[in-house]
């Protein structure tokens, strides 16, 4: 993937390495979502996926209800999570 040459799992490794230092050492997290990483868009969706879950697994329950966050000008739900 992209000029590193890492691959999906080399990546997700990357994230848990990154996520479970952090945790240990109580160092804030901030991710952000990027490109670059792969030709394919379903290739490139399960990245960041992976990057979500593995933030979850290593961090827990987040204090955010997505279920119940709305956007204003349409009332619909923004997100659906089920894990």
């Amino acid at each position: 993937m992209g000029g590193l040459n890492l691959t999906i799992n080399g990546l997700k490794e990357r994230d848990e390495l990154i996520f479970s230092q952090a945790f240990q050492r109580k160092i804030p997290i901030a991710s952000v979502l990027a490109g670059g990483y792969a030709k394919k868009i379903k290739d490139l969706i399960k990245i960041h996926f992976n990057t979500a879950l593995t933030a979850l697994e290593v961090f827990g329950d987040f204090d955010y209800n997505l279920d119940n966050e709305f956007n204003e000008n349409t009332n619909k739900n923004i997100c659906q999570v089920d894990i």
